[in-house]
Protein backbone atom coordinates (compact mmCIF):
# COMPACT_ATOMS: atom_id res chain seq x y z
CA UNK A 1 0.00 0.00 0.00
CA UNK A 2 1.32 3.39 -0.95
CA UNK A 3 1.41 6.37 0.90
CA UNK A 4 2.39 9.87 -0.04
CA UNK A 5 3.14 12.59 3.24
CA UNK A 6 3.35 15.72 2.65
CA UNK A 7 4.55 17.64 6.30
CA UNK A 8 5.70 21.38 7.21
CA UNK A 9 8.96 20.97 9.57
CA UNK A 10 11.19 23.77 10.73
CA UNK A 11 13.80 24.64 8.32
CA UNK A 12 17.01 23.41 10.85
CA UNK A 13 19.93 21.34 10.97
CA UNK A 14 18.90 17.97 12.02
CA UNK A 15 15.11 17.42 10.70
CA UNK A 16 15.72 15.32 7.82
CA UNK A 17 17.27 12.79 10.19
CA UNK A 18 14.50 13.09 12.79
CA UNK A 19 11.83 12.55 10.55
CA UNK A 20 13.88 9.48 8.38
CA UNK A 21 14.82 8.30 11.76
CA UNK A 22 10.99 7.46 12.70
CA UNK A 23 10.59 5.82 9.84
CA UNK A 24 13.07 3.52 10.16
CA UNK A 25 12.35 2.84 13.69
CA UNK A 26 9.40 1.48 12.24
CA UNK A 27 10.63 -0.32 9.68
CA UNK A 28 9.11 1.65 6.64
CA UNK A 29 10.79 1.99 3.55
CA UNK A 30 11.20 5.48 2.19
CA UNK A 31 10.94 5.16 -1.76
CA UNK A 32 10.90 8.80 -2.51
CA UNK A 33 11.72 12.39 -0.53
CA UNK A 34 11.91 15.98 -1.67
CA UNK A 35 12.41 18.85 0.70
CA UNK A 36 11.70 22.60 -0.16
CA UNK A 37 11.67 25.89 1.68
CA UNK A 38 8.01 27.52 2.00
CA UNK A 39 7.41 31.20 1.68
CA UNK A 40 8.43 31.61 5.31
CA UNK A 41 12.07 30.89 5.23
CA UNK A 42 11.76 29.50 8.81
CA UNK A 43 9.96 26.37 7.19
CA UNK A 44 10.45 23.73 4.68
CA UNK A 45 7.25 21.26 3.13
CA UNK A 46 8.98 17.43 2.88
CA UNK A 47 7.03 15.32 0.70
CA UNK A 48 7.45 11.54 1.62
CA UNK A 49 6.63 8.31 -0.45
CA UNK A 50 6.63 4.95 1.41
CA UNK A 51 5.42 1.66 0.84
CA UNK A 52 3.69 -0.48 3.69
CA UNK A 53 1.29 -3.40 4.49
CA UNK A 54 -2.16 -2.97 6.29
CA UNK A 55 -0.90 -3.99 9.09
CA UNK A 56 2.07 -1.30 9.67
Amino acid sequence: MWAILSIRVENKPGILFKVTHLFRSRNFNIESITVGVMENPEFSKMTITTVGTEKQ
